[in-house]
């Protein structure tokens, strides 16, 4: 019974130490379950922060592409309408692909140009052409007035060239 004493007295020793293990531990717990919520606090505030930023970054650097991209569809229009002498605009910041839209928009410019100066060249030579052609249709009407005077007359014509040598009769 010594033994049975000995192990209930054990028993009770061993309960007492896991009431003094649970009571120390959970206070670490506690302390650390505190901890864990003050430091997921921080963090949400420092991410919600973050995100703010990069929001308010976000929003200003698409207005001023937008504002870009308005310049650039107003030159177009402008291009479009026939105005190719439309200023194409500078870009206002350094971002490369708003550069690139500017370079193949002034390339275009040049190309409506070159365009355009040829075809005041073609219609110059349209125009002189049809002007010789007016030119000898009037030609060609006196002459056949001529050969019709020359045809129907009573009387003798004789025409040379001017070596006195005869041409027609």
């Amino acid at each position: 019974n010594e033994a049975t004493e000995h192990y209930n007295q054990l028993q009770i020793d061993l309960f007492k130490l896991l009431d003094v293990i649970r009571q120390h531990t959970a206070g670490e717990f506690a302390e650390l379950r505190e901890f864990n919520q003050t430091a997921i606090a921080e963090l949400a505030i420092i991410a919600l922060i973050f995100l703010a930023a990069m929001l308010a970054s976000a929003i200003f650097f698409s207005r001023s592409l937008i504002d870009d991209f308005n310049l650039v569809i107003g030159a177009i229009t402008n291009l479009g309408s026939g105005n190719s002498h439309a200023a194409i605009p500078g870009s206002r910041n350094s971002y490369e692909e708003m550069n690139s839209v500017l370079q193949a928009l002034a390339v275009f410019k040049q190309s409506l140009l070159k365009n355009e100066e040829q075809t005041n060249t073609i219609l110059q030579i349209n125009q002189d052409l049809e002007n010789e052609v007016q030119q000898r249709k009037k030609n060609e009407e006196k002459l056949t007035m001529a050969a019709s005077v020359f045809e129907n007359s009573l009387e003798g014509i004789v025409i040379t060239d001017t070596q006195a040598r005869i041409l027609d009769v």
